[in-house]
């Protein structure tokens, strides 16, 4: 039988007048196996989660406002998928959509802010409009827009 122990794993320690048995063996090599898979898993959890940080895939894309509020005419945002953010800006105006968030984004036209809807055709997002004043929701006549869909990596 061992005299003393590891401090962190407890794992025998024997000065020279101990006996040595089979049993401290066998219970020192389950204690390092239990603690060797233990880190192991974390090692695979913490690189799962390291892979996604400051990693992302980025979608730029543009559109010219045609002035007409309606549904019909709205704009639309071909893009590679529903992304984790979605920025639309042009001139002195800047949308921020968040999917997950619901079907509202938040726009900002100079000093004032509002809200309008964003739906989704597929990948397509349609901004839909308000018909009293396309300049507030992101389709004023021939103002150049881009998109910017942010990704979560994969």
């Amino acid at each position: 039988m061992p005299t003393n122990h590891t401090p962190n794993y407890a794992l025998s320690q024997w000065s020279q007048d101990d006996h040595i048995l089979m049993e401290d063996f066998n219970a020192d090599n389950a204690k390092i196996d239990a603690a060797l898979a233990s880190q192991a898993e974390t090692l695979t959890d913490h690189a799962a989660v390291l892979a996604k940080l400051s990693n992302c895939r980025v979608h730029f894309t543009s559109y010219v406002g045609n002035g007409i509020c309606d549904l019909e005419h709205s704009p639309r945002i071909p893009l590679p998928g529903v992304p984790n953010l979605l920025i639309v800006c042009g001139h002195s105006q800047w949308m921020l959509y968040q999917p997950e968030s619901g079907s509202i984004a938040h726009v900002i036209n100079g000093s004032l802010t509002g809200y309008f809807g964003v739906g989704w055709d597929g990948s397509t997002a349609i901004l839909h409009q308000a018909p009293s004043n396309e300049s507030k929701h992101m389709n004023s006549n021939n103002v150049k827009y881009y998109a910017i869909a942010i990704y979560a990596a994969q």
